[in-house]
């Protein structure tokens, strides 16, 4: 719902419309959702809107009637919606290995993801993946998990850029691990 009274847009999200099993508490500047896949926590602060959690309802008023501060309430009601999505259904990242020199292999242990002869190299590239992000591979390809959709598309972004070639022709040189799919996990599905 949106209303406009003295110059201030606010906007009311119900939690339980978000989702059945979810709440949602504020404090010290955090939003934190809980649901059955986990929880997540963000920083919501922000000079142009506010952010307060009240009876069952998520309460975000825009300061201003300017371009900025709509804007950021858009952007704030997106990552609330990202948010609930995560932690009712999970997100899921899907990243291939590709070899056409060295074989590579990528083994998943805790927060750690190893790739191994990658280009031939002797020791092994290792890349720490983000809390809350679960690894799995299996076969060629690398599956990523978890609640928070900004943790997972960082652990793997930093799983490609380890991969990243320099100082060679990319044309020739195309190994790596490579960002193939990115998915919202669908409902009812279990997993890692």
């Amino acid at each position: 719902m949106a209303t406009e009274a003295t110059h201030k847009v606010t906007r009311e999200i119900g939690i339980e419309s978000l989702g059945s099993g979810l709440s949602a508490e504020m404090k010290e500047g955090r939003l934190t959702m809980r649901g059955p896949k986990g929880s997540v926590s963000r920083a919501m602060v922000s000079p142009f809107v506010a952010v307060s959690v009240d009876r069952g309802k998520i309460i975000l008023v825009a300061r201003s009637q300017n371009r900025k501060a709509k804007a950021t309430l858009e952007t704030i009601q997106a990552h609330i919606a990202n948010m609930a999505e995560g932690v009712l259904n999970g997100f899921e990242y899907r990243l291939e290995v590709v070899q056409s020199h060295f074989p590579i292999k990528v083994t998943a242990a805790g927060s750690e993801v190893r790739i191994e002869n990658f280009i031939g190299e002797k020791s092994p590239r290792v890349v720490k993946i983000e809390p809350g992000v679960k690894a799995k591979v299996g076969g060629k390809s690398l599956t990523l998990s978890g609640s928070d959709v900004e943790a997972l598309g960082k652990s793997a972004q930093k799983i490609e850029d380890a991969t990243k070639i320099k100082r060679k022709d990319h044309r020739t040189f195309q190994d790596g691990v490579y960002i193939i799919d990115k998915k919202v996990r669908p409902k009812g599905v279990e997993g890692a």
